[in-house]
């Protein structure tokens, strides 16, 4: 479209915004300019889209925007990069315009959760720019991670050394070899260090000091000497803790069950494919992540090979929680890990469960509810104390409803026209008063009456009376400017139904344009359905009132008189869709009910 013209441009940009937008497009007034040729000027493609995105584009609160920035901080384990490309985001809609950096600079400062780096980026004063302060926070960030591995080593090589400590020989004089280091070139520069002299060593292996130092130990219930207990480096099989035994155990004492146990419903390292998977992409430690959506799952379990990719440090919280699986099978858990979880625009601390499986990472329920993933259509809800008087009511109605149950035919009609006699009585009104609005440039017909057959006539004038009575119509003697035909239509069982032919009227009469359902629209929303029940509504279109202004135009002219109807007559062009519209909105809040 570069090489088109500004008029080709803005015909293809109408055809393309497709009707709706051509509506919207015609809403709009335009400030037209005169050129110098005296000409207007035409509508500039640039101007229609800065118009449309400036309507699409939902309004922003600038003071809402701009409290979420300076209450940004950087969380736990959120890495410094997406930190700042949040902040950014979170500027370009707080218009701060020449201010925008500055800001972004002091917030860098004021919400870095690392309290060296600030007291660092605090020390440089005023030659610290944006670009120096986000390079010293990456280097840190850097260098962390790298210390933590290389400490991380040095603790399991220490753990190796000492992991199993032996007394030493008594009789022969030699130091325990849990004194020793390994063979190493250091070996002989600490001997001096860890040897003890010859005269201590002989008290230590006196009899009647050993004795002295032999006594209960609270870690395996035995007597034994000094670090030389059989628990170390054990689990205890009950309660999970570390150098102990379970009968030594003191949390039994505390809590006798206070190893808690979840339900994980689908946690497998099968080999099956399966096709039909709820799965979703997510971000954490800015790294997308596919996940598993387990509604039986109560809690979010997470593979210790996805925790590897997603974190540098092996940085796990013990927990004595137990899981166990489909079947009941049980899940070893490693520790837990809370990280952030982002999904769309929805962001949540989620605690995760690592275990050692092959499987998926799965997310339970009540997380995948949070982040808006999936919604329950139907589900138990509490009963406010505000809504008591509503709950006793459809308690007496399900009452009444086994009252009933078991009666057929006539006895169940005479029941239920005993236990609603107000349902049952009249016609009924449909929400307020309904108006017809009429076009500005109409003008007023009256019509003469037609001649009626002989044969109809006394069933005519019946079903007026019956009209009549019923406050359908009312009877009208003055002068109006609208007058209309009446039409009568014969029903089946040879009942009439009086409808007025508003031709001229139809044409004055503004359209609600209420779009109606059609019978596709209606069966792919109850797709899953069996069971339907059809309600077909008594003169439905005579359950909406009218007002004086809109009953005057529905005049109609008799051979017995002139009236009026008081309810919405058949035969307005505009009566289906204002009937579908009362009717959809008392019935929208109730599930599979569909009005066509």
């Amino acid at each position: 479209m570069t090489n088109k013209s500004e008029e080709e441009k803005y015909a293809t940009f109408l055809f393309v915004i497709g009707e709706k937008g051509r509506e919207i497009f015609n809403m709009w007034t335009w400030n037209k300019t005169e050129n110098e040729d005296g000409e207007i000027d035409d509508i500039m493609v640039i101007e229609l889209f800065e118009r449309f995105e400036e309507y699409c584009l939902p309004k922003r609160n600038l003071l809402l925007e701009r409290r979420k920035f300076f209450l940004r901080k950087q969380d736990v384990n959120e890495s410094f990069d997406f930190f700042v490309t949040d902040l950014k985001n979170l500027a370009q809609t707080c218009k701060f315009e020449n201010i925008q950096v500055c800001l972004i600079f002091d917030k860098i400062i004021d919400g870095i959760k690392s309290n060296k780096v600030q007291n660092n980026l605090l020390r440089k004063g005023a030659d610290l720019t944006l670009t120096k302060a986000i390079d010293i926070c990456r280097a840190e960030e850097v260098a962390n991670a790298e210390m933590k591995q290389i400490t991380y080593k040095k603790d399991i090589d220490v753990v190796k050394k000492f992991i199993k400590p032996r007394q030493a020989n008594a009789s022969s004089g030699q130091i325990p070899k849990w004194r020793k280091f390994s063979n190493n070139e250091n070996e002989s520069k600490r001997t001096d260090q860890v040897e003890p002299n010859k005269q201590n060593w002989k008290q230590i292996n006196n009899g009647s000091n050993k004795k002295q130092q032999q006594r209960q130990c609270k870690k395996c219930n035995r007597k034994h000497e000094p670090r030389n207990c059989p628990a170390f480096g054990q689990t205890c099989r009950k309660y999970n803790k570390i150098n102990q035994w379970a009968t030594c155990c003191n949390s039994k004492n505390i809590h006798e069950n206070c190893a808690v146990e979840y339900h994980v419903e689908s946690v497998s390292s099968g080999k099956m494919k399966h096709k039909n998977e709820a799965l979703i992409i997510f971000k954490i430690n800015n790294k997308l992540v596919r996940g598993k959506i387990d509604t039986g799952a109560e809690v979010d379990v997470m593979p210790k090979r996805v925790y590897d990719q997603l974190t540098s440090c092996d940085n796990l919280t013990y927990t004595n929680v137990k899981l166990r699986g489909y079947g009941g099978n049980h899940i070893p858990v490693l520790g837990t890990s809370n990280m952030i979880f982002y999904y769309k625009s929805s962001k949540k601390l989620v605690k995760f469960y690592v275990v050692e499986t092959t499987s998926k990472l799965f997310l339970s329920l009540q997380t995948s509810q949070d982040l808006k993933a999936i919604k329950l259509l139907d589900e138990v809800k509490t009963v406010d104390t505000n809504e008591a008087k509503s709950q006793q009511k459809e308690i007496s109605t399900l009452n009444k409803v086994k009252r009933i149950e078991g009666k057929k035919g006539k006895e169940l009609k005479e029941e239920i026209l005993k236990m609603y006699p107000k349902l049952f009585n009249g016609l009924g009104v449909i929400g307020p008063e309904h108006h017809i609005v009429l076009k500005n440039d109409s003008n007023p017909v009256i019509h003469p009456p037609r001649k009626i057959p002989v044969t109809l006539r006394e069933k005519i004038k019946t079903e007026l009376d019956e009209m009549e009575k019923t406050q359908v119509i009312t009877k009208v003697d003055e002068p109006t400017e609208w007058v209309n035909s009446l039409v009568v239509v014969e029903k089946p069982k040879r009942q009439l139904r009086l409808c007025l032919d508003p031709r001229d009227l139809n044409k004055a009469i503004k359209r609600e344009h209420y779009q109606l359902p059609t019978f596709e629209e209606i069966s792919t929303r109850l797709y899953c359905a069996n069971n339907f029940t059809k309600l077909d509504a008594n003169k439905g279109y005579w359950q909406i009132s009218l007002d004086k202004d809109s009953s005057m135009l529905t005049m109609m002219n008799k051979p017995f008189g002139k009236f009026r109807f008081t309810r919405l007559p058949y035969g307005i062009h505009s009566a289906k869709e204002v009937f579908h519209k009362r009717i959809s909105q008392c019935l929208d809040d109730l599930h599979f009910v569909e009005t066509d």
